[in-house]
């Protein structure tokens, strides 16, 4: 087990023979979230920064050296939100609008999906999220408030990657209009060197329905 700042690093397995996966929670955040591919054995910190061995052979590793890279390669990142129903889970829902806004810098490429619950039923939407499309400005803006004094970015902190673009724009959803749910979930995915995004709001507007028991019926009486 690591420890690096507001990071506890917990190294495991999958189905290997050998630890390949870190499960890591960030208190700052107070959220989970999984490092596929770094074979770690132990931790030490060393001057500040966070080495580990390797459990297939004799290496030490710098962990967190190159944030926008792994070792010059391209990594993947994908997040998640929890299944949301608006306080009412047994309603049915309708989509009619999605808002999204952040900021993105020009090599990055999201790949933003709506997954749709329909009671066992799922349905999703995947739009793309350019760093170089018309809903990004062109006046690249400072980092400063994006992240607490003291905590580095999830990527990079110089160069091009850290000029980062205010974007925002509506989310074309019309493929779901129609589509009745109960819990609707989000999520992006990210593959490459060089990617860099915060996302800050997303406002979403759903029309709240009906029971899901009263779609077996001709009438139903709702208080």
């Amino acid at each position: 087990m690591g420890f690096l700042k507001t990071k506890v690093l917990h190294s495991a397995r999958d189905d290997s023979d050998f630890n390949n996966v870190i499960i890591v929670y960030d208190s700052l955040y107070n959220r989970f979230t999984e490092f596929s591919g770094w074979n770690a054995d132990s931790f030490a910190v060393y001057n500040s920064n966070l080495y580990y061995g390797d459990s297939v052979n004799e290496n030490v590793y710098k962990a967190f050296d190159s944030e926008y890279d792994d070792n010059d390669l391209p990594y993947t990142t994908e997040w998640k939100t929890k299944w949301i129903n608006f306080g009412d889970p047994d309603l049915f829902k309708e989509i009619s609008y999605l808002w999204v806004e952040g900021w993105i810098n020009k090599n990055t490429t999201i790949d933003f999906t709506v997954y749709l619950d329909e009671g066992g039923s799922y349905t999703s939407k995947t739009q793309t999220i350019s760093g170089s499309g018309d809903y990004v400005t062109e006046i690249p803006v400072s980092g400063f408030g994006l992240n607490s004094f003291g905590l580095n970015n999830f990527s990079n902190v110089s160069g091009d990657a850290d000029n980062l673009l205010h974007f925002g724009g509506y989310i074309n959803v019309e493929d779901l209009f129609g589509n009745k749910f109960r819990n609707i979930q989000l999520g992006g995915v990210t593959s490459g060197t060089g990617q860099n995004y915060r996302i800050s709001r997303i406002i979403l507007y759903v029309n709240l329905l009906y029971p899901a028991w009263c779609q077996d019926y001709d009438f139903c009486w709702i208080d």
